[in-house]
């Protein structure tokens, strides 16, 4: 039984992943549109932090000065404004209303919304690319830092099929914040097309961090946020919600690759489920990513893989609950020094597995909080081709197949002070090329056929490849496993 469930789910094409950003949306330098030229004569000379305003409902085209008073028509009206100031962080105030404009953003200032009634702002009909690749932002932020996005609704108006490389947001070689705001439908509703974002960022060099806080996204077509290269991006305290099953796109809610380092903390990310391919569409993929990555007290709910952890070192995943994952809670591959910890899965899907690790080394799992209560065919925790790695202090019940595998060529790892009850074949097994391993000290009970099997051979416990020392089990294979 292990043996063709786990060959089948770990070929090279099973547990390959598609980074929705490498198809090269950020290829080449961007091309930086014409400034619009604003007349500001009476502002130039001030040396005070400027306040500019728009109000598209209440303004007079031909007699704007950015004032309250005589408001602009357009924000980008206002940010041209702000930029030809010799002041930093100069705040231009967005009334409400609905603006059909994209945005360019090349200096440090706050771009703010109102609270009450925030202003949208919408695809125009014709959205132009930043650069060679095709990105077409609705709000471009680039060779900046210190920019403030707040209270501001963005919206793609489902154009993507007229405008691919949609996005809300991008951050090119800039930092910045977005703040309480919503950005939504970067999609083409019926269309398979693989692309559309909500938050883009990605530079040539180190150095630049961009967050995003107490923050709507949703209806995007492949990514919510997307991290790529070696920048910073915090994600915290905001709710990423994908399409729900779906053949179109595969679909992330964040995507950290290629270098990137970040923080994906207190979110809800929900519904990211691609039909066509069992594994493959995640709440958080980190592809690549730099050593240090944290995802840590964020819920995860409907996702086809709560965390996909792939060729990411030393990253921690924490804190987390999952729940009603269609594939696997956390999945780490081809990663040394992953610490999993403290986290909290229960799904009833058919074959699901709450965290699974391949090809990889020095991970720890501990504390964890596993319930497989109503699925079928469904495992705890599985090793496969992991070595030198450590599963211990976890509570772990009634996974229908089997509780805890090490299987596939996984050595030198150990199984300590788990408690596993209720799983409906196996408590903890071991298989046949799996050797060097120590269990011990847990506890092992109610499993449908036994609580402990070892199905290797070698000069360890009762003639296995294993040391099997001081666990509390009931049945075993061969015996000597419970003591």
């Amino acid at each position: 039984m292990l043996g063709k469930l786990f060959s089948a789910r770990d070929t090279d094409e099973a547990l390959r992943h598609r980074s929705w950003w490498k198809r090269g949306r950020v290829a080449g330098r961007r091309s930086t549109p014409a400034r619009r030229p604003v007349a500001l004569e009476p502002l130039e000379q001030r040396t005070l932090l400027a306040a500019f305003f728009v109000d598209g409902r209440h303004c007079l085209q031909g007699s704007e000065d950015g004032s309250s008073a005589q408001p602009f028509c357009t924000i980008q009206r206002g940010i041209d404004a702000a930029a030809a100031t010799a002041e930093t962080n100069d705040v231009v105030t967005v009334g409400p209303g609905r603006y059909h404009e994209q945005l360019d953003i090349s200096s440090p200032m706050t771009v703010v919304g109102s609270a009450a009634r925030r202003p949208v702002l919408k695809a125009p009909a014709v959205v132009p690319p930043v650069n060679a690749a095709g990105s077409r932002p609705i709000i471009f932020v680039h060779d900046t830092g210190g920019v403030l996005l707040r209270l501001l609704v963005v919206d793609g108006r489902s154009a993507l099929a007229t405008n691919p490389g949609l996005a809300g947001v991008s951050f090119r070689n800039a930092s910045g914040k977005v703040v309480s705001s919503e950005i939504r439908n970067i999609n083409a509703p019926g269309a398979a097309i693989a692309d559309g974002a909500g938050v883009m960022v990605s530079a040539d060099h180190s150095g630049e961090r961009v967050s995003l806080k107490r923050s709507l996204v949703h209806g995007y077509q492949a990514v919510g946020v997307v991290g790529d290269g070696p920048v910073d991006v915090r994600v915290s305290n905001n709710t990423l919600t994908g399409a729900g099953p779906t053949g179109l796109a595969i679909q992330y809610g964040v995507q950290l690759s290629s270098g990137a380092i970040g923080v994906v903390r207190g979110n809800t990310i929900s519904d990211h489920e691609y039909t066509p391919d069992p594994l493959s569409a995640a709440g958080v993929l980190l592809d690549g990513a730099a050593d240090g990555v944290r995802v840590t007290g964020n819920v995860f709910q409907n996702n086809e893989v709560g965390i996909f952890n792939s060729s990411t070192n030393n990253s921690t995943l924490a804190g987390n609950v999952v729940s009603q994952s269609t594939n696997t809670g956390v999945f780490v591959e081809r990663s040394a020094g992953v610490r999993v910890s403290g986290n909290t899965v229960t799904t009833n899907a058919a074959g699901a597995t709450a965290i699974y690790v391949s090809r990889s080394s020095s991970v720890e799992i501990m504390a964890a909080q596993l319930d497989g209560t109503g699925g079928t065919d469904a495992f705890g925790i599985v090793l496969q081709r992991t070595t030198n790695s450590s599963v211990h202090d976890n509570a772990i019940a009634h996974w229908d197949d089997t509780g805890i595998v090490l299987d596939a060529a996984s050595v030198s790892n150990s199984v300590v002070n788990n408690v596993v009850a209720g799983s409906g074949n196996i408590g903890i097994e071991l298989g046949v090329d799996s050797t060097g391993n120590t269990v011990s000290g847990n506890q092992v009970s109610g499993s449908g056929v036994h609580d402990a099997r070892d199905r290797s051979a070698g000069e360890g416990t009762a003639g296995t490849g294993n040391t099997w020392q001081q666990n509390q089990c009931g049945t075993e294979l061969p015996a000597g496993l419970c003591s």
